[in-house]
């Protein structure tokens, strides 16, 4: 294998272990979600206005006592491991790790290496 060739599939296999650690210390620091979700404007708007949420449809059934309160789910991007939806929910950790993974596996393949004659 030529100098170049190596040099050239190692900044690779570098790229894409930056990609990878970079899409797991973004899902980490937006909460560590499993979907990824944005901030939604709507949901902002009906909890300004006290509009009742449904844990509050639940609160006098008793569905509380043995597990507490219904956990509230932040209005914030959130970065998750799996795509939630075509658009614009469908960047996520996989979808940033794949390209990523398959150049890793290219860079690291023995397939297009040349036979030293």
């Amino acid at each position: 294998m030529r100098r170049t060739e190596m040099l050239a599939r190692i900044v690779i296999a570098v790229c894409a272990v930056g990609v990878l650690v970079q899409a797991v210390a973004l899902w980490r620091a937006t909460g560590g979600a499993g979907f990824t979700r944005y901030f939604d404007e709507a949901r902002a708007a009906r909890e300004a206005a006290q509009e009742p949420s449904l844990s509050d449809l639940f609160e006098g059934t008793g569905l509380d006592d043995a597990h507490g309160k219904m956990e509230a789910v932040e209005n914030r991007f959130a970065l998750g491991l799996l795509p939630s939806g075509p658009d614009k929910h469908a960047v996520s950790v996989l979808t940033l790790a794949l390209p990523s993974l398959l150049a890793l596996g290219v860079a690291a393949s023995p397939w297009g290496r040349r036979r030293a004659r």
